[in-house]
């Protein structure tokens, strides 16, 4: 008797026919969860980078900042968008759709708040408060991006975040240089970063 007409016999046929199709679909399966895992890494990002660009807006508009520090925040707010695009064709790509930016700066206050950053964009009263919110969400930028990289599935995906994450402790460095010019114990990069979720 061969192996089918034994399954066939004792009723295994069935179990044969759903392990198989089992075995056929898991690459597909496990295709999906990434996708969704690795969707929703971004979203999350892209949530973060929405409020980075309203601060900088929030901070260059209340006209507290030096011309200096003005041209250096605007340079920061061209990454950032640069960043969100990149961030939302990424994220499209896996077949979803982006989160809503927050509709406005209470929004945004509610999620740095989430986040446990102590700045808010409605305190903004000065440009040391302006530099201060800003220098804390790159720091927000930068773990959440160390956290992420160790969770993506992609490994495209990640090392884009990696360039990014870059990028935003590049951005740290010139916002501290903002508030301590020349303390570069204060300017550098902290060497232990973390997310805060």
């Amino acid at each position: 008797m061969r192996r089918r007409e034994l399954l066939t016999r004792t009723g295994m046929g069935g179990v044969a026919a759903v392990a198989g199709a089992r075995a056929l679909l898991e690459p597909a399966l496990a295709s999906a969860a990434e996708t969704r895992s690795d969707a929703t890494i971004l979203a999350q990002l892209i949530q973060l980078h929405q409020v980075g660009v309203l601060a900088c807006r929030a901070v260059l508009a209340s006209r507290e900042l030096r011309r200096s520090a003005a041209r250096d925040v605007r340079q920061v707010l061209a990454h950032e968008r640069t960043h969100l695009s990149a961030l939302n064709r990424e994220l499209a790509s896996l077949g979803t759709q982006p989160p809503a930016a927050p509709a406005d700066v209470a929004a945004a206050d509610a999620l740095l708040a989430a986040h446990n950053v102590g700045s808010r964009v409605s305190s903004v009263r000065s440009e040391e408060e302006g530099l201060q919110l800003l220098l804390d969400i790159e720091r927000l930028l930068t773990g959440n991006y160390f956290d992420a990289i160790s969770r993506l599935q992609s490994s495209a995906l990640a090392q884009r975040s990696a360039e990014i994450m870059a990028s935003e402790a590049q951005h740290a460095a010139v916002l501290a240089q903002l508030m301590t010019p020349g303390d570069f114990i204060k300017i550098a990069p902290t060497a232990f970063v973390q997310a805060k979720r």
